[in-house]
């Protein structure tokens, strides 16, 4: 048992150490036959028995919901981006989404908003705040979030955290891209010291795809072939440089400028 369940003293429960949150003893071979830790019935009825016999709450009618904790409970998982109601000092509904929030003011809290009235008063205090919180059981009685901590952060709307997640998460991309091209450049300036960076030849793959084959022998392949020791390959030869003017004609013809500056541009804004 001790290597999948710890016994919560102060809470009389039997906390799963992988999955982080409490099980009923009912439920403890149906949870170890599962996907998260798939034990054999056998085993499984072994460590529900273990269980049975340990000082934790068989009905789960004994257990007393919580609502609150000053600090974490070590055990448990903890999600920091939480919601919790403010209608009312006495309630104590926590929820992961404000939708939740949305929907429980509109049950509970009638005299407060609408549901309709919290999407249009953006500039008025919402009630309810972001906070941290832990759930013990999954499901049935208990399964309540309760808060953690006994401070409130302040009242923000979904759409002021929708919009600071997107900028956050925007600025860490650029940041990354930043950081992948100045590493690609470098790499690039160590292997020809010298070279010019052109960054459609690193975007193709030719410096990696390249490297350390013989230059006389590349610049062999590309030579062209002489008609009478090579009648065939001058044919072709001549045909693939006929369809490239060819393309290169139509491109100037109905290709303005701004779309072939955006075909060969290598970076965003670059003009």
């Amino acid at each position: 048992m001790d290597s999948f369940f710890e016994i919560s003293t102060q809470w009389r429960v039997a906390i799963c150490k992988q999955c982080r949150h409490a099980v009923w003893p009912s439920s403890i071979a149906g949870h170890l036959k599962g996907v998260h830790h798939r034990l054999s019935a056998k085993e499984a009825s072994r460590i529900k028995d273990e269980v049975h016999e340990a000082p934790v709450i068989q009905d789960p009618a004994d257990f007393e919901p919580i609502h609150h904790v000053d600090n974490p409970i070590p055990e448990l998982k903890i999600y920091h981006d939480a919601w919790t109601c403010i209608a009312e000092p006495s309630c104590s509904f926590t929820a992961l989404a404000i939708s939740s929030l949305k929907s429980h003011c509109a049950r509970q809290h009638r005299g407060v908003r609408s549901r309709t009235q919290y999407r249009r008063a953006e500039n008025q205090s919402n009630p309810w705040v972001r906070v941290s919180c832990q759930q013990m059981f999954t499901s049935s009685h208990g399964s309540n979030y309760f808060r953690v901590g006994s401070g409130l952060a302040r009242s923000t709307t979904d759409e002021d955290a929708s919009v600071d997640a997107t900028a956050e998460a925007k600025r860490r991309v650029r940041e990354a891209q930043r950081a992948m091209t100045q590493k690609t450049i470098e790499e690039i300036q160590d292997r020809q010291e010298g070279a010019e960076y052109v960054p459609w030849l690193e975007t193709m793959g030719w410096p990696t795809y390249l490297e350390g084959l013989d230059r006389q022998g590349l610049m062999a392949l590309v030579k062209a072939p002489d008609a009478e020791e090579e009648p065939l390959v001058a044919i072709v030869w001549d045909a693939m440089d006929e369809m490239l003017q060819h393309s290169q004609q139509t491109v100037n013809k109905h290709a303005g400028y701004y779309l072939r500056m955006e075909v060969v541009r290598s970076e965003a804004k670059q003009t």
